[in-house]
This record gives structure tokens, sequence and C-alpha cells, in this order.
């Protein structure tokens, strides 16, 4: 995963479950009944994409003042652009 990869590097990495699923979702189907809402949502997005961000700098292995860094692809990237929009 992007999270071990990040990590193998030494990097604090945190992986969230935007989808809120508990697991990967790969029916397509199942995806989209989970991913509408959200994507219709945005604040409930963005209240959890936060509460991940919150909770990544409480870990005593993540150092704020060396920077933090988000990865997101699909509604993942929307989420991290709107972090670092909040975030300004």
């Amino acid at each position: 995963s992007c999270c071990d990869a990040l990590a193998r590097l030494g990097y604090v990495a945190l992986a969230l479950d935007l989808f809120g699923a508990g697991e990967c979702v790969f029916d397509k189907q199942q995806r989209a009944a989970i991913l509408d809402p959200l994507r219709a949502d945005r604040t409930r997005v963005a209240a959890r994409v936060q509460a991940a961000y919150d909770a990544l700098l409480r870990q005593p292995e993540c150092d704020a003042s060396r920077g933090v860094a988000a990865v997101g692809f699909c509604l993942g990237g929307q989420a991290v652009l709107d972090l670092a929009r909040a975030k300004t």
C-alpha cells in the first residue's frame, strides 16, 4: 500500500477509511452507493479528513514542525485538496 511504502521511507503514514466501510470496496455498485452520498456532502468528507489529520498529529512519531503531506486518489484526492485549502 501507499502507507507501507511511505513508512519504509521513514515517514509517519496514516490510511484513512474515507468510505467508512472498514474494508476495501471493489464492487462497483457497492462503491457507488457509498461514494455518491459522500460526493454530495463534502462537509461530511471534510470532517472525516480533518479528524484523521488531527489524529495523525497527536501521534508521538509525528513531528508537524517538519511538515505534513497528504496523498489521495479520486475522492481522497478531492478531500486532500479541500484539507489543504482549509489550512491556508
